[in-house]
C-alpha cells in the first residue's frame, strides 16, 4: 500500500500486472483484439449453452426427485393399507378363534355340570337299589 495525502492505494500484484500487460498488448494490435473478442464471444455462447443444459438437467432431476417422492409415498401408503387389511383379518380370525374357545369352554362346563348331575343321580339310584336289595334280603330272611 502506498499512501498519498491520506488516500491509500493498493499496489497491483504480479498476477494483476500480467493481466494488465495482456490487455495492453490486445489494445495495441487490433487484429488480436478482434480475435480475442471473437474467442470471448464464442466462450460466452458455449457457457450460455452449458448453463442452459445444466438448468434443463436440474429441472429433469427435480422432476425425477419429485416423482420418486410421490412414488415412494404411494408405495408406503399401499403397504400400510395392506398391513391394516392383514391386521384386521388377523384380528377377525383371532376373535373368531376366541369365540370358538369360549364356546368350547361353555360346552365343557355344561357337560361337566350334566356329568355331575348324572353322577349324583346314578349314586342316588345305586343307594336306592342297594336299600331295596337290603330290604328284600331282610324280607327274605
Amino acid at each position: 500500500m502506498i499512501s498519498f495525502s491520506g488516500t491509500s492505494v493498493a499496489l497491483p500484484t504480479t498476477s494483476d500486472l500480467s493481466v494488465l500487460g495482456g490487455l495492453i498488448e490486445l489494445l495495441r494490435d487490433p487484429k488480436k483484439s478482434a480475435e480475442a473478442v471473437a474467442q470471448l464471444r464464442a466462450a460466452a455462447g458455449a457457457n450460455e449453452k452449458a448453463l442452459a443444459a445444466l438448468q434443463a438437467e436440474r429441472r429433469d432431476w427435480d422432476a425425477a426427485q419429485t416423482q420418486a417422492k410421490q412414488t415412494t409415498a404411494k408405495e408406503i401408503a399401499a403397504e400400510r393399507e395392506q398391513i391394516d387389511r392383514e391386521r384386521a383379518a388377523w384380528n377377525a380370525e383371532r376373535a373368531q378363534a376366541q369365540a370358538q374357545i369360549e364356546n368350547w369352554e361353555k360346552q365343557a362346563r355344561e357337560a361337566l355340570a350334566k356329568a355331575e348331575k348324572d353322577s349324583k343321580a346314578a349314586a342316588a339310584l345305586k343307594r336306592d337299589r342297594e336299600q331295596r336289595l337290603a330290604r328284600l334280603h331282610e324280607l327274605a330272611a
